[in-house]
């Protein structure tokens, strides 16, 4: 089941390459203006890519984990499938300075590897509410807790330039839809340790994060920069 999880999420580089050449909406705002960029928001956004394997390892019953992939898989081809209908784009920073400054080394490598495509609604969020909220209905603490890191990777979205206000509501409204037709009938009210794994299980693989970060800025260190900056086009 999570290799079928993997595998619905590879669409989206080919759908992020192909959509440079259809002409793009840009939905930024109000909301948008007043946020200011920041790239050590580029951390929290980045939690995401760790966030989702939170569940691979800490769901224990059998049939919600299904219908957790099921929920993913459908976020996936939903956002996929207006990401081709319509193509929202953003204007990004173009005056980091990745060869003096880690965070926005890291900020301009995933630009490099994550074309200003495939916008509308927000993955990072739809992805991240989908977890949270499962965890909510599960157990309400770690749910909470949960939220609250998902708003912040909203956050970090917009801050560092990632997304718009915009995308950020679609995603989450995204997340809610599934999480009521998909999630919410697998769980049914069931609130005990049978449907999860020990806490430790989860924590060793939030663990993994900071670890990854520290690999990255040695490698930072060692002058390894896998992209040209500034971009070209």
């Amino acid at each position: 089941m999570t290799l079928i999880a993997i595998g619905a999420f590879l669409p989206y580089f080919p759908i992020n390459h192909l959509t440079l050449s259809l002409p793009a909406q840009d939905l930024r705002g109000t909301i948008d203006r007043l946020i200011p960029f920041n790239p050590t928001w580029e951390l929290v956004y980045v939690s995401i890519y760790f966030y989702l394997f939170v569940l691979v390892f800490y769901i224990r019953d059998a049939h919600l984990f299904r219908r957790t992939v099921l929920s993913f898989v459908v976020i996936q081809f939903t956002c996929f499938a207006v990401f081709l209908a319509y193509p929202v784009g953003i204007e990004r920073p173009t005056n980091l300075r990745p060869d003096s400054h880690f965070l926005e080394w890291g900020l301009a490598l995933n630009y490099a590897l994550d074309q200003p495509r495939n916008l509308f609604p927000s993955l990072h969020l739809a992805n991240a509410f989908m977890a949270s909220l499962l965890l909510l209905r599960v157990q309400p603490r770690v749910g909470a807790v949960a939220i609250a890191w998902a708003v912040l990777i909203g956050y970090s979205t917009m801050a560092a330039r990632h997304h718009a206000f915009a995308d950020v509501v679609a995603g989450v409204a995204v997340a809610l839809l599934t999480d009521r037709l998909i999630v919410a009938p697998a769980v049914a009210g069931r609130r005990d340790q049978a449907l999860l794994n020990p806490p430790q299980t989860a924590l060793a693989v939030i663990a993994i994060y900071p670890i990854t970060v520290l690999a990255l800025y040695l490698l930072w260190r060692a002058g390894w920069q896998p992209f040209t900056w500034p971009a070209a086009g």
